[in-house]
């Protein structure tokens, strides 16, 4: 069979892996011989140890770029991971090329990862790209605004594609590459699958686009129940240390009365002692979801998946955003009434507010299960198919062309897998 990459440079925490585990998976199940480039370990020591799938460090600029504002784009984006300085970006390039020698992939499935496109563009290698829709924004000039609820700088975003397009093209030339036209043509040509429903793309709908819905599988969840004498409303949170106010968040959740299931990487051992309680339950690791929401009432999280699992279910969300990606996430429920975003400082009160009108306004329901009702039957072991039958019509058109003929072979690196 064949050699499959699957790529991920940009991002954090599980979302992403959460996403490739099950294609990996599948793919391998198919006879494919599979290797990840991860930009965490920590995390896919996590997520891909216990499935057996192997894995290494993607290539990474050690020289960040510091900025004194928000980054509004792709292209500053990437200049500040490494595509402003033109020996950073020929050294990232150079590393997936070397990744690309040793294990030699008929193809690379690309998740979030812009150098590894630009590296099997010099290589010839086939592409599949695959995300959410925010890492595969729609190829207009110049790439739409992360923050779309501001007035973009035009001139601004172009200023940076300019920047970007010119030391990418420097360095393709480095490497006797035809350079790009304009910076979007970083995407133009390759399969591209976007995993989400169009209702949460995060630059909203588009046409000719293949959305596949969302796909991600956590391993070694946490189960859970819900206490059986609170009668209360029950509440789902998916929280992390880094949510805005959080100790306000835990008082309005814990004076709520309600029934309530924390999940909580990284909880501090003072944050346990002070709310976890027998009808509040803070669990300090991810927690199977699906049977907390047949009878949930509310979901609180940030993350794309815990957000499309919430809606399939038919729960209303209040949605905590970091990053421009989670906020634009929050504004497509918002968008579909089925519930709200949190926006700048919060306090307890304010948080109990926001709770209160998601459980007592009938809309927020009604809207969520409009949306469940719609996919009703997804199974997001279609959304899997799609993407590998994706990866698997590449390697046979590949093949096809007769780019090469190269066996799939027992590199070091699969030892494990």
């Amino acid at each position: 069979m064949s050699n499959i990459l699957l790529a991920w440079e940009f991002g954090e925490n599980w979302g992403h892996l959460s996403r490739d585990l099950p294609v990996a998976r599948q793919l391998r199940a198919a006879g494919h011989q599979v290797l990840c480039a991860v930009y965490d370990t920590r995390i896919a020591t996590e997520v891909l140890a216990p499935a057996a799938i192997p894995f290494v460090q993607a290539p990474m600029s050690r020289r960040i770029a510091r900025t004194t504002q928000p980054i509004d784009s792709y292209a500053e984006m990437l200049i500040v991971g490494g595509y402003g300085e033109r020996d950073t970006l020929h050294g990232l390039i150079g590393g997936w090329l070397g990744l690309f020698e040793l294990f030699n992939p008929d193809v690379v499935v690309i998740d979030y990862a812009p150098t590894a496109l630009l590296a099997a563009r010099i290589a010839g290698v086939p592409t599949v790209l695959t995300g959410s829709g925010f890492e595969l924004p729609p190829l207009s000039s110049p790439l739409p605004s992360f923050r779309t609820w501001e007035k973009p700088s035009i001139q601004r975003h172009l200023l940076a594609e300019e920047v970007a397009l010119r030391n990418i093209n420097h360095v393709l030339a480095q490497f006797q590459t035809k350079p790009l036209a304009q910076f979007a043509d970083i995407f133009h040509g390759e399969r591209k699958i976007i995993t989400t429903f169009p209702e949460l793309d995060h630059y909203g709908e588009r046409s000719g686009q293949i959305y596949a819905g969302p796909v991600f599988e956590m391993p070694q969840t946490q189960s859970a129940q819900w206490h059986k004498t609170n009668t209360g409303p029950r509440i789902f949170a998916y929280l992390r240390p880094w949510i805005p106010d959080i100790e306000d968040l835990l008082h309005a959740l814990q004076a709520s009365g309600a029934n309530v299931i924390c999940a909580f990487p990284g909880v501090s051992a003072t944050q346990l002692k002070r709310f976890q309680s027998p009808l509040m339950q803070i669990l300090p690791t991810a927690v199977t979801l699906e049977p907390l929401l047949t009878s949930a009432d509310l979901v609180i999280g940030y993350g794309s998946g815990t957000v499309a699992a919430a809606l399939l279910a038919g729960v209303p969300l209040l949605v905590i955003p970091r990053w421009s990606e989670q906020y634009l996430t929050a504004l497509r429920v918002e968008a579909l009434g089925a519930g709200l975003p949190v926006r700048g400082k919060q306090t307890q009160a304010s948080y109990a507010a926001m709770i209160v009108t998601l459980l007592s306004e009938p809309g927020f329901r009604t809207a969520a299960k409009q949306f469940a009702k719609k996919y009703e039957g997804f199974d997001t072991e279609q959304a899997v198919t799609c993407v590998v039958d994706s990866i698997q019509s590449a390697i046979a058109h590949n093949e096809l062309g007769q780019r090469h003929n190269t066996e799939p072979t027992n590199h070091p690196l699969l030892k494990n897998a």
